[in-house]
């Protein structure tokens, strides 16, 4: 009998805590965060770099771009990256053939797409003298094509100080060929 006592009181009290797990489970009244949850995951930083400065080099070992920042963030939900203040060198036969800088710059790991926002500063040189410069708010530089674009106001400056302004614009990397889209203006300088 004293047996049957101790297990009655063992499954008494497997009942009550039983019970009480499922009455607490359907009384929570926590806010269910789920959402929450997911929506800040896809803006936490998969990684970060400080005084980041990145080389890449052709197949024969030649430095063909340098790429400094003080701070990439990583987003890897979003597969891509933000840059501050990019600065991006890019090399021929070892020598500077064209820069760009802005404030800031997104790379979409997927597309390739290089979004370069504020002040954007495009210089080509040729022989090591500044050859183009272009200015813009907004200009997008496509890695997979080696193209520019931009639907936003250009400004370009050639060596002899001949301005040329428009409206949008697409080109070729190293600004050899350039296709303005509308309202074309220039001002030129006899030399």
């Amino acid at each position: 009998m004293l047996i049957a006592k101790h297990k009655l009181r063992l499954l008494s009290g497997i009942t009550i805590i039983c019970g009480a797990v499922a009455l607490w489970s359907l009384n929570d009244n926590r806010k269910n965060d789920t959402n929450t949850t997911k929506a800040s995951k896809q803006d936490d930083i998969d990684f970060f770099v400080t005084d980041a400065k990145i080389n890449t080099f052709s197949a024969s070992g030649e430095l063909e771009q340098q790429a400094t920042s003080p701070k990439i963030e990583h987003f890897k939900q979003r597969r891509s990256s933000t840059i501050e203040k990019p600065f991006i060198t890019q090399f021929k036969n070892q020598q500077v053939s064209a820069t760009i800088t802005s404030q800031n710059a997104t790379v979409n790991d997927v597309t390739e797409l290089v979004n370069f926002n504020q002040q954007v500063v495009a210089i080509t040189f040729k022989d090591t003298v500044k050859n183009i410069q272009l200015k813009t708010p907004q200009l997008q530089f496509d890695r997979k094509k080696s193209t520019l674009s931009t639907e936003q106001d250009v400004e370009f400056t050639d060596t002899f100080g001949n301005i040329t302004t428009a409206r949008g614009m697409h080109s070729d990397i190293g600004l050899k060929t350039i296709h303005l889209k509308s309202n074309v203006k220039g001002t030129y300088n006899e030399k």
